[in-house]
């Protein structure tokens, strides 16, 4: 078991390497933050701390599950762009969402198909930089939010990144879910919120809960810590106490 710590735990352009390579296993790291300062980036410094990285793929203004066909592949290629750069960055794993908010004006299932075909195409361009995509569960009024469009993609061929703040405000009892589909899930964020927004919370009073839900994980998964520096005294006391540190 790896952990992690999320990009959204550091301001924009400032990362903390010798901080993660101590703490942590590695980061997952944002597409559109990496997209943006591809130019100053630098990949030799991962390489030489040897920190492990994982890329979530851009989602600000994109819908792979678009209804409308220019909307659908502008987006296709925008999530395409953090793929090479995984590449570059020696990572596994690519995270993406299966789609934007949903519109009033179409079925879901409908965006279940677009948001399928879109994947497909994806998966055929990470096939050519041997990266593995992953398809993120998200709050509600987004595909993922629900089981059974958990199991369409899983049963479509692809694996898991289980967004377990997300599962509290969908699911009805997490826990249960995270059984069905921990054969899937190759990526686990944890972080916690008050189950009427996605806060990205970090809490004392939620460590058992995020023990509880590690425990349940295969030997293989990697852990991230999706919070924000504002939580750090509690991250540290979290991992003060986890069985896995580094």
């Amino acid at each position: 078991m790896e952990l992690f710590i999320s990009h959204i735990f550091f301001k924009e352009n400032f990362l903390e390497l010798d901080f993660i390579s101590k703490h942590f296993d590695g980061i997952e790291l944002r597409g559109e933050r990496l997209i943006k300062g591809y130019e100053t980036f630098d990949f030799l410094k991962f390489q030489k701390k040897n920190i492990g990285t994982i890329v979530h793929s851009n989602f600000e203004n994109i819908d792979i599950s678009s209804s409308n066909e220019w909307e659908r592949v502008k987006s296709v290629r925008e999530v395409e762009k953090t793929i090479p750069i995984a590449k570059k960055l020696n990572s596994m794993y690519v995270v993406v969402h299966p789609s934007g908010k949903l519109k009033d004006v179409r079925s879901r299932e409908e965006s279940l198909k677009n948001s399928l075909k879109s994947l497909l195409e994806i998966k055929e361009t990470a096939k050519i930089f041997n990266v593995e995509l992953l398809v993120e569960n998200l709050p509600s009024g987004y595909l993922g939010s629900d089981e059974l469009e958990l199991k369409y993609f899983v049963d479509k061929g692809f694996k898991l990144c289980f967004d377990f703040g997300h599962s509290l405000l969908t699911f009805k009892n997490p826990l249960e879910t995270v059984e069905k589909f921990k054969d899937y899930i190759k990526v686990l964020h944890i972080h916690s919120n008050d189950r009427k927004s996605d806060k990205h919370d970090f809490v004392k009073g939620d460590f058992d809960m995020y023990k509880e839900v590690m425990g349940k994980m295969s030997d293989d998964i990697v852990v991230v810590i999706e919070t924000n520096e504002e939580k750090k005294d509690n991250v540290m006391e979290f991992l003060n106490g986890y069985p896995y540190k580094k």
